[in-house]
């Protein structure tokens, strides 16, 4: 062999044995103890057991009476994958965490968000607890933290977005229905919950899928009465089963601007994707039943002239007195 050749063996040999220290930290780890190093070496044996590599080192912190934040220290040729039921990607993160309102709710939970956890990810935890999450009035909440090592099938996400003001069938109701719509994208929902902001809704949902998945919500129409709204939102439900990328919820709500038609979704990255697009035909009608009449011709003529796909039309209020079609253009088939 030529001195290059030992040369390059040489150099590929130190590549392949290169490595680096990473850290990993473990934030609100439950413990009594008034000393967390105990707690930092118990968890290093767990991590070092599941992950196969070498701890540097292994420190605990005191945050609370009930709490240690653990940093672990490991050496490895690059930095693990670590999944978690913590969007780690999200810059709102910390806004999905307070999902029950003790910890004893939150240990029931954690046993079905764990077998969840496996069969989404294919992985098997190496450490799962309940955090502490506190807002700035001073509650507590609690939310389930479970975290592998390696490449998981599908990925963890938390996603939310505001709908509208009160939905006309009850946030009980409409957060179920939300919770089903996933489903049926196939999409393995570990949770959807929501809160109140202001004269609106906030809803949040953590969720499995493959690639990053954000749920958005859009206002359609308004509506002067809310039987107006309530009567096409099941027609607008029935095509859903008819276009690529079905919406999830379609919901009738009470905000500031009266009565809205909103349509909750769940688009494969937001960046990339399309909203609906809305279009309104200029005429207009004295009666519900005479736009009602119309759509169908509407979405007909608006397909072969413009050749745009449409996902559902309805009618909405123009004016207390009349009414429009509005049609949504299907942007998410080609």
């Amino acid at each position: 062999m030529s001195r290059f050749g030992l040369l390059l063996l040489i150099i590929s040999g130190l590549m392949a044995n290169a490595s680096d220290v990473f850290d990993h930290e473990i934030k609100g780890y439950p413990s009594n103890l008034r000393n967390c190093d105990p707690v930092a070496n118990e968890l290093a044996q767990k991590f070092l057991d599941a992950a196969k590599v070498e701890i540097y080192w292994a420190k605990g912190s005191k945050i609370s009476e009930t709490e240690c934040n653990i940093k672990l220290s490991y050496i490895a040729n690059e930095r693990l994958n670590l999944p978690a039921t913590v969007d780690r990607d999200s810059l709102s993160a910390v806004e999905w965490k307070g999902l029950y309102p003790t910890y004893a709710d939150c240990e029931k939970s954690l046993e079905v968000e764990k077998t969840l956890f496996v069969q989404e990810t294919g992985l098997s935890p190496w450490i799962s607890y309940c955090g502490v999450q506190r807002s700035y009035t001073g509650k507590t909440s609690y939310y389930p933290v479970i975290e592998a090592v390696g490449k998981p099938i599908k990925q963890f996400f938390g996603s939310g977005s505001t709908v509208g003001g009160t939905p006309l069938i009850g946030w009980e109701q409409a957060l179920k229905e939300i919770k089903q719509g996933a489903e049926a994208r196939g999409i393995a929902v570990a949770s959807v919950s929501g809160f109140s902001v202001g004269v609106a809704f906030e809803v949040r949902m953590r969720f499995y899928t493959k690639e990053r998945n954000w749920l958005i919500n859009e206002k359609f129409g308004k509506f002067t009465e809310p039987s107006a709204c309530e009567s096409q939102v099941d027609y607008i439900k029935s095509t859903f089963s008819k276009v690529q990328v079905p919406p999830i919820a379609a919901l009738c709500a009470k905000d500031y601007e009266g009565f809205t038609l909103n349509i909750v979704n769940l688009t494969p990255d937001i960046i990339k994707s399309k909203p609906l697009w809305e279009r309104v035909d200029p005429k207009t009608y004295t009666s519900l039943t005479d736009c009602l009449s119309q759509i169908g011709e509407t979405e007909k003529v608006y397909t072969e002239k413009f050749n745009k796909k449409v996902m559902v039309g309805f009618c909405f209020n123009s004016s207390p007195d009349t009414f429009q079609v509005m049609l949504l253009e299907d942007s998410f088939r080609p």
